[in-house]
């Protein structure tokens, strides 16, 4: 069997992914045994499928791989062909009947025990996601026992990437699958790897703003930036944000405006219209209707019943000219960071975990870049703080980037 080299694993899964977008779901089979054998290092299986007596789900279930265990119950890998599902967006949860699905499965092998792990292609424009677990005493999962990732179409996948590569490496090295995939799927490393990045994007954009403004005032602003760059990210991920009907609001925002040689600035030309005009828009215009020139500037957004987006005495000093916030400063963030990790908008719960960077993250994060100024204080508390429980007050109808040379 052919496992390839760590970063191989990698780029091999993601040209399966790519493939697989562009595909219909029935042909899914074909690359997930792929990289059942090539990333996960399970022993491809052809023409074997599962019947599953569940409403929510396919008739039968197709197994693309199978591992032998020497430490406990062999591993079965088992498609499910969601796609043509009615279920709509991205899917950021695992159902009940996934879960059931599951045990079913392992009745199905209950004296020879296998743990199976699930392989989903999501209905419309989702992806893949991968769900696996420890089982509680009787040999049954719950939904607090199963962990998952989700690889999605046409994003960078970073993170799932990573959670497989782990996965595969340590199983082809002889280590105990169990433990692979506890570890592999684990949130932890993909939480302190996305902290370290964070940081060094806020850092990179506090030594910038610094040219122009006392370090102390460039920290706070960039923090407050960045606050909102992340919530506006973590939103868009529900469909609320579009820009030329993409939902991938602030790459295609970013793009846009590189391509507009007439505009200068992103801070000043984009996002100070998308915070102050767009978000924090209390009379609800239709900007379409109303303001096209900014519709055509920031795209569809939702006026979101927050203090975030409200103009501070440092966003009027950059709207006069005091300082300049450049795109370097941005650009990073923008192209780099939220490229490179799976966000989730669901809040962490003891019912599941998702393997990615979740809203619940945002309060660390924030709190932690505060105490690095100061001895204490935080901006925002996990989930209950007003930044994290707005919601929109109407609805309206994976790469990274080169910034425009200067």
């Amino acid at each position: 069997m052919t496992t390839g080299t760590l970063p191989d694993r990698r780029e091999f899964a993601q040209e399966q992914l790519e493939t697989m977008a562009a595909q219909p779901g029935a042909e899914h089979p074909a690359a997930l045994r792929q990289i059942a054998a090539r990333v996960l290092s399970f022993t491809a299986v052809s023409n074997e499928s599962i019947a599953v007596d569940r409403p929510q789900l396919p008739a039968a279930a197709v197994v693309v791989g199978r591992l032998a265990n020497d430490f406990g119950p062999d591993y079965l890998a088992v498609h499910f062909d969601l796609s043509a599902g009615p279920d709509a967006g991205r899917r950021d949860y695992v159902t009940l009947a996934q879960v059931q699905a599951a045990n079913d499965i392992m009745q199905l092998y209950a004296g020879d025990e296998r743990y199976p792990l699930l392989v989903f292609t999501l209905p419309n424009d989702g992806g893949v996601q991968f769900v696996t677990g420890n089982p509680s005493p009787g040999n049954r999962y719950r939904l607090q026992d199963v962990v998952r990732v989700t690889a999605y179409w046409n994003s960078a996948n970073r993170t799932a990437l990573d959670c497989l590569e782990r996965v595969g490496s340590v199983i082809a090295s002889g280590g105990v699958p169990q433990r692979a995939f506890r570890d592999g799927f684990n949130v932890q490393p993909v939480t302190e790897a996305f902290f370290k990045d964070y940081k060094a994007a806020y850092d990179d954009a506090v030594a910038r703003l610094s040219a122009g403004m006392a370090r102390a005032d460039a920290e706070q602003f960039t923090q407050t930036l960045f606050n909102r760059l992340l919530f506006i990210h973590f939103v868009s991920r529900k469909g609320w944000l579009k820009f030329n009907s993409n939902t991938d609001y602030l790459n295609t925002l970013w793009d846009d405006y590189q391509a507009t040689p007439s505009e200068a600035n992103f801070y000043l030309c984009r996002l100070s219209h998308l915070f102050f005009a767009g978000l924090n828009n209390p009379q609800s215009l239709d900007l379409m209707r109303d303001n096209p020139a900014l519709h055509s500037a920031i795209g569809d957004v939702p006026f979101l019943n927050g203090g975030l987006f409200e103009p501070t005495p440092m966003d009027n000093q950059a709207a006069n000219g005091a300082f300049t916030v450049p795109d370097d400063a941005i650009a990073e963030l923008i192209t780099g960071l939220f490229n490179h990790y799976n966000f989730t908008v669901m809040e962490a719960t003891p019912l599941d975990t998702e393997v990615a960077v979740d809203p619940e993250m945002l309060g660390k994060l924030f709190e932690e870049t505060v105490n690095a100024r100061h001895s204490s204080g935080r901006l925002y508390v996990p989930g209950s703080h007003q930044g994290l429980s707005v919601r929109p007050e109407h609805r309206r109808p994976g790469r990274r980037r080169h910034r425009r040379p200067d």
